[in-house]
């Protein structure tokens, strides 16, 4: 039935002929524009930038005429001669593998930036004359240095005094005085540009040979050279346009303005991580290219420069491009394409978006409704209150549109400000008015508040005083309330989903209401006083419902199930609109930009101003997905068409620096194991993550371990400061998350430790303590007076015992004798139990005994086709020690070699048993001894080697890389009541591996300049650096290290390790 039948006309006449040429005339229009993010002068930067690179810690540094800036994704830093550069502009930078960052001048200055200082560098007493043209580090890490009048030079060794080789290549080396670019291949080979073609460098015979690629055109000079990812290599010329060399066919492709290219003058090339290659022309701005041909960005889409300097592709992805007169530019993709009053869109205040029947775009604003054709190419019509002819012909359009929604007849219904309800009538090409919606009006509402049509085809209309039902197809409606059951008469969004189902919110309440097929009402609570914006269901089912400031809750099977904030990235927790894409893309529009929920790995991306999205606000309801499968957006500035295959998935974490460190307001370097007085507790860091994607969307949390529990709350803040610090050891770390929402796994960190005051250090108390004695000291002289007589009374008996004495000394002195030699007998048993020699190839042994015998012993064995090693360090040393390693190497003799028994864990877990058994500890007056160890088992066949261990870890080195395996921890005996299960691990073993079994000792063991511990990080830093060594050199550089170490100081307990190569 056609919707005119339905409802009376506003307006009525008959169309005219003027209208009848509007209908048919459409209006070609630049449709669309590219974002680029520029920066000139207005904003701290030049608007010359000649050369752009991007360092390790992603700064990006522009050479300019004055000297060169460096970006942050905010703000400029602008660095000339007064800081340390050499005059004149700059025209090259280039970062070594040092980091140092090196400047090409003008004039033939070099500058350096090395420990956050500038300075000149000089070139020996070699004359650098002409601008210096590139800068650059070959594989063999030798800096070369080109110019444009002196030729080139190759540093070797630039800061060592010493070992400094300078060697200078000009014209009679077959190169040229005169070089302007250079090229470094992937294979290594070096090409110059020079003022008569291009040179190739041999390096075997420091020589130049003459590069001609068959096919390139030499009566156009080359400006620039570039090797793509398929080492195809390209040349950009002076008005001879792009050549492409493709090395393996040997074949040359000219590319110039009748292939695409913006201009034959080619200034720069590069190539993204995509594949596509981007080249810079001089009048004609920026040309992609790929298999599709060439994509043109300059004055007519969107980039205002068109003369270009220079091409950079940043860590994001991001290609930056440098100008002659028009500063920075950032393309950051194709993400977002904006239509304004370019386009034809003259009121950009845009509300709502919807496809026609014939994929036409009607966009509803502020100043009417525009129709598009289905490429947003040309404007077809325009209808609001001010044209005449159209309200002859078409009926009245007021201004301010709300809503468009599309029934199954392909009928256009439009929510308005200012007519309530109106509807576009396809089979009479006409707007009417939908009088028997807007009868449920009050008097003085004329404003739409929400509009849905359902999957029933239904028309569902929100107002500030109820919610009206309209059924198309028969024409019954009815008005909803509060009344009805309906949660609230100010309706503030409505949405159907596939079952059927109308959820509609309301303003401020705690809940929604949903109305069932079967026009029953049941409302939810939420738990909140809050007002729905909008609201979408996803394919699993969950309702997204956003709020007016308080964010999404996620609502599912009748409960809440979750909340999205700020806290959880979004820009903002004022939602204006939630829209579903084909693979389940969540997009949030908010008055702040938009975010996406990327389904692929679950992030939340942010995108704003900085990428393309103009506007910044999303005007409610104004999101639209199109059959297409674009997503728009409407904002006050117009309307921003997203593709969401250019949906950024990058997992790249965000590089996070200290950019300042500072103890009671004076700067500080940030110097390892710093330690501070105890009034230098005012600390302040400074840190910094550069995203050019979209700097506003970075935040960071940091801790203060030693001070804070947990990670701070997200900020944006680039530092914080800590007063009054008490003492104590402290660790700041930082953590950052990129517009894409990754965090960096691991932080940044910085220790350092405020020291007590005085009065609580050790000396002070030592003083005082020393102070006391003598004290006490000069009272027991004082008291030794009193005594002096009763000394005289006891000399005689003092004479008496004396000769007493004498001879029970004696008989200790024999008594002590027996002990030793019974001892020295002991070491003799025990060294008879330890193997004569290392049965095994490629093995050594360190043991160093504390005493004349050891509690610590090495025990290795054969058995069924086995290699079993164990190091064990039982409990004390000397002979204490020594009992009770009898009793462990009984213990492993018998579970190994007359049970047979071969994995770790079982000999373990049976060896347990024999000690406790061996040592009554299951008597509560048993002794509370038992052992550690570390015990392996190699299979010699399969290559793998089992480990199990009671607190004595194993460490693996391979390729220059520690492994530990950590043992259990709980020991052998000493505790019979805890359930005990040893672990057993495997490591299947590779060529080179060294492996370590060991006790505490040789960690434990104290010495060195302050008298501390060895301990094990030291410990493993030295087993890495000796692995590769011969078991031999190994045994000896352990041996050494310990000793020195030790120095003077006592030997504090056995030492063993076990080393074997595989």
């Amino acid at each position: 039935m056609p919707v005119s039948n339905k409802f009376s006309s506003v307006k009525t006449g008959f169309a005219c002929l003027f209208f009848i040429f509007l209908l048919f005339i459409t209006s070609p229009l630049q449709a669309q524009t590219y974002y680029f993010d520029t920066y000139n002068a207005i904003d701290g930067a030049s608007s010359k930038i000649y050369c752009i690179f991007q360092d390790s810690d992603n700064n990006i540094w522009l050479g300019t005429p004055g000297g060169v800036s460096r970006f942050d994704g905010n703000t400029f830093e602008n660095f000339t001669s007064a800081n340390g550069l050499a005059t004149q502009a700059v025209r090259c930078i280039f970062q070594d593998a040092d980091k140092t960052l090196w400047f090409g001048h003008n004039g033939g200055g070099i500058s350096i930036y090395k420990d956050n200082k500038f300075s000149q560098y000089y070139v020996s007493d070699k004359s650098v004359k002409g601008n210096i043209t590139s800068i650059f580090e070959d594989f063999s890490g030798k800096i070369w240095i080109t110019t444009q009048a002196s030729g080139a030079f190759l540093i070797t060794n630039p800061f060592d005094e010493e070992k400094n080789e300078i060697r200078q290549y000009i014209g009679k080396d077959n190169l040229s005085d005169r070089i302007f670019n250079y090229c470094l291949s992937r294979d290594s080979t070096l090409y110059f540009i020079i003022d008569v073609g291009i040179r190739k460098y041999i390096p075997k015979t420091d020589s130049f040979a003459v590069f001609k690629p068959k096919g390139l055109a030499y009566y156009f000079n080359t400006i620039t050279m570039f090797e793509d990812s398929r080492q195809n290599l390209w040349f950009g010329t002076y008005n001879g346009g792009l050549n492409k060399y493709d090395q393996k066919l040997d074949t040359t492709i000219v590319y110039d303005i009748d292939d695409g290219l913006p201009s034959n003058w080619i200034s720069a090339i590069t190539e993204d991580n995509k594949g596509n290659l981007w080249i810079g022309t001089w009048g004609g701005g920026i040309a992609k290219l790929n298999e599709t041909g060439f994509t043109v960005f300059n004055k007519s889409n969107g980039l205002e420069a068109e003369q270009i300097f220079s091409l950079l592709e940043d860590v994001e992805g991001n290609i930056l491009i440098g100008s002659s007169n028009k500063g920075l530019s950032i393309f950051k993709g194709e993400i977002f394409v904006h239509f304004g009053a370019q386009s034809g869109l003259l009121n950009t205040e845009v509300n709502a978006i919807i496809n026609d029947a014939e994929g036409n775009y009607w966009i509803g604003t502020n100043g009417g409704v525009y129709i598009f054709d289905s490429e947003m190419k040309s404007l077809l019509q325009s209808f609001n209150e001010d044209t005449f002819e159209h309200k002859k012909t078409k009926g009245y359009v007021p201004n301010r549109i709300r809503f468009l929604r599309k029934d199954k007849d392909s009928n256009i219904w439009i929510g308005t400000q200012e007519l309530r309800v109106m509807v576009y009538d396809v089979e009479r090409n006409r707007f009417f008015s939908a009088l028997d919606v807007n009868k449920y009006f009050a008097g003085s509402d004329f404003q739409v508040s929400a509009m849905e049509i359902d999957k029933s085809n239904n028309l569902w209309s929100g107002t500030y005083d109820g919610l009206i039902y309209y059924n198309i197809e028969t024409g019954k409606s009815k008005r909803y309330s509060n009344a009805d059951g309906l949660i609230g008469n100010n309706i503030t969004t409505i949405y159907a989903d596939n079952e059927d189902n109308v959820w509609v919110g309301a303003y401020v309440k705690n809940g929604i209401s949903k109305i069932n097929p079967d026009k029953t009402i049941t409302n939810y609570k939420l738990g909140a006083n809050i007002s729905p914006t909008c609201m979408v269901k996803d394919k699993q089912g969950i309702l997204w419902i956003g709020t007016q400031g308080q964010g999404i809750y996620l609502f599912e099977a009748d409960t809440v199930i979750g909340h999205i904030g700020q806290e959880e990235g979004l820009v903002s927790n004022l939602i204006n609109t939630l829209t579903l894409d084909k693979n389940n893309n969540v997009y949030i529009g908010t008055n702040k930009g938009i975010n996406v929920y990327n389904r692929i790995d679950e992030r939340i991306i942010s995108y704003g101003a900085k990428n393309g999205f103009v506007g910044v606000e999303n005007n409610p309801s104004a999101a639209y997905y199109d059959s297409n499968g674009n997503l728009w957006f409407g904002t006050n500035k117009g309307l921003n068409k997203f593709n969401p295959d250019n949906l950024k998935s990058s997992l790249m974490q965000p590089h996070v620096y200290f950019t300042g460190f500072s103890v009671n307001q004076e700067p500080r370097d940030l110097q390892p194991d710093l330690k501070l007085k105890f009034r230098e507790n005012y600390i302040n860091f400074s840190y910094k993550s550069i995203c050019l994607t979209n700097p506003e969307a970075v935040r960071y949390k940091i801790m203060l371990e030693g001070l804070d529990a947990d990670w701070q709350d997200m900020t944006q803040q680039t530092s914080i400061t800590y007063q009054s610090l008490p003492p104590n050891k402290y660790s700041f770390k930082v953590i950052a998350r990129n517009s894409s929402g990754e965090w960096n796994i691991t932080p940044i960190e910085y220790s350092f430790r405020i020291l007590p005051p005085f009065y609580v250090r050790w000396y002070f108390i030592s003083t005082v303590l020393l102070i006391l004695t003598a004290g006490f000291w000069v009272f027991i002289k004082i008291r030794e007076r009193n005594l002096i007589r009763e000394k005289r009374i006891l000399e005689e008996k003092v004479k008496r015992r004396t000769a007493d004495l004498s001879v029970a000394n004696a008989e200790l002195a024999t008594k002590n004798k027996d002990i030793t030699d019974s001892i020295k007998y002991a070491q003799r048993i025990q060294m008879a139990i330890l193997p004569l020699k290392i049965p095994f190839s490629n093995t050594f042994v360190l043991f160093k005994p504390k005493d004349i015998v050891s509690g610590d012993f090495y025990w290795l064995t054969k058995r069924n086709g086995k290699e079993l090693i164990a190091a064990v360090d039982c409990t004390g040393h000397g002979v204490p020690g020594a009992f009770i390693s009898f009793v462990g190497y009984s213990s492993l003799n018998r579970v190994v070699k007359e049970k047979g028994i071969t994995q770790p864990s079982t000999v373990l877990d049976k060896m347990n048993e024999a000690v406790v058994s061996a040592l009554n500890l299951k008597n509560k007056e048993a002794i509370r001894d038992g052992m550690d160890l570390a015990l392996i088992s190699y299979d010699i066949k399969a290559n793998i080697l089992e480990y199990a261990g009671a607190y004595n870890p194993l460490y693996v080195v391979r390729n220059n890389e520690l492994m530990e395996f950590k043992a259990d921890r709980f020991p052998i005996g000493k505790s019979p009541e805890a359930e005990k299960v040893f672990t057993n691990h495997e490591v299947q073993l590779q060529a080179g591996d060294m492996i370590y079994i060991f006790s505490d000792g040789y960690a434990d063991q104290f010495g060195g300049p302050e008298g501390k511990k060895f301990k094990t990080g030291q410990f493993k830093k030295l087993l890495v650096r000796i692995a590769n060594h011969s078991v031999e050199e190994q045994h000896r550089i352990l041996s050494e290290t310990i000793e020195n170490w030790q120095g003077e100081m006592e030997q504090i307990d056995d030492i063993l390790i076990i080393g074997r190569k595989f």
